[in-house]
């Protein structure tokens, strides 16, 4: 899945199930990088 499929799923299941936080983790493109995003409601 792309970042943004993933925000948004996020995003969509806070606010369907009112819960305060959610993490994914995304694959920066290759060279061992990587990203983290925390969302909170």
């Amino acid at each position: 899945m792309s970042g943004a499929r993933l925000d948004l799923h996020i995003a969509l299941e806070l606010k369907r199930k009112e819960s305060g936080h959610g993490v994914a983790a995304l694959c920066g493109g290759g060279g061992g990088q990587g990203d983290a995003l925390i969302l909170k409601r």
